[in-house]
C-alpha cells in the first residue's frame, strides 16, 4: 500500500471538522465499547492471576498500583477518542460542540443522543467545514499503462470492471486480458474530508476489502492487472 493510503491516526484526536452519522456511531460508540470490552477483560485477567498482598513484601500492591495506572491511562484513551468524535457530530448538525453540555439536563440529553446518531447533518459546507458526504463530486480512473483514461464517474457509484462490454462500466480490452474477469467496486463519500472509502468485490462471492486513500486510491483487479482513482476538481 503506497504511503498517501496510510491511515493517519491523528484522524481520531481533532475537534476540527464533521462527522457523519456513520463515523459518530464508528468512533463515538463502536470503538470505545471495544476498548472497553479489552480493558474489562485485561482486568478481569489480571485479578485472577494477581495474588493476594503480602504486607511483608509489598508486591501486590505494587501490582494494584500499575493494573490501576492501567485503566485509567485506557479510559483517557477511550475519552480523547469519543469526545472529538461527538463533537464533530455537532459540528455535522450545525452546532458548537458546547451543546452538548446540555447532556446534563434530564430528557434533554437522550434528545441531543437522538439527533445526533439519527438526523442527518447540514448539506453542504458549513462554518465547521465541508460537508462529508459530498467532498468530491467526481472520481476519474486512470489506467496506469496508459489505457482507458478519463472514464468519469460520480462518488458513491459501483463500477463493474471487466472484458464485456454488456455488463462492465469500464471496459478492459479482452484481447490483451483474457484472464480479467469482471470485479466490481464500490466508491464511498469520504471520511474526514480527504479520502474516498474503496470497497474491492467479487463479483460472484459479493465479498471483499476496504481500503482508505487520502490522495486517491489504486484498483486492482485479477492478476495484476491495476487502475488508479484521482479526484475531479
Amino acid at each position: 500500500m503506497s504511503a498517501s493510503m496510510r491511515f493517519d491516526p491523528a484522524f481520531l484526536f481533532t475537534f476540527k471538522g464533521r462527522f457523519n452519522r456513520r463515523l459518530y456511531w464508528q468512533y463515538a460508540m463502536l470503538v470505545p465499547m471495544l476498548m472497553g470490552g479489552v480493558v474489562g477483560l485485561v482486568v478481569a485477567l489480571s485479578g485472577a492471576m494477581m495474588k493476594t498482598p503480602d504486607p511483608a513484601d509489598g508486591q501486590g500492591s505494587v501490582g494494584e498500583v500499575a493494573l490501576g495506572l492501567f485503566i485509567i491511562a485506557a479510559y483517557l484513551l477511550i475519552l480523547s477518542i469519543s469526545i472529538p468524535a461527538t463533537v464533530r457530530r455537532m459540528h455535522d448538525l450545525g452546532r458548537s460542540g458546547w451543546w452538548l453540555l446540555l447532556g446534563a439536563v434530564p430528557l434533554v440529553g437522550l434528545g441531543i443522543f437522538i439527533w445526533q446518531g439519527f438526523i442527518k447533518g447540514t448539506e453542504g459546507p458549513n462554518e465547521y467545514g465541508p460537508d462529508p458526504l459530498a467532498v468530491a463530486s467526481r472520481w476519474i480512473v486512470v489506467g496506469v499503462d496508459g489505457q482507458y483514461k478519463d472514464c468519469e464517474f460520480p462518488l458513491s457509484q459501483r463500477l463493474v470492471f471487466g472484458t464485456d462490454p454488456r455488463r462492465c462500466s469500464v471496459v478492459i480490452d479482452a484481447r490483451k486480458h483474457p484472464e480479467i474477469e469482471p470485479a466490481v467496486c464500490e466508491l464511498s463519500p469520504s471520511t474526514g474530508g480527504k479520502a474516498p472509502i474503496v470497497q474491492w468485490l467479487d463479483a460472484e462471492k459479493g465479498s471483499g476489502r476496504r481500503d482508505r486513500g487520502f490522495d486517491g486510491a489504486e484498483l486492482a483487479l485479477c492478476r495484476g492487472l491495476r487502475f488508479q482513482l484521482r479526484p475531479v476538481a
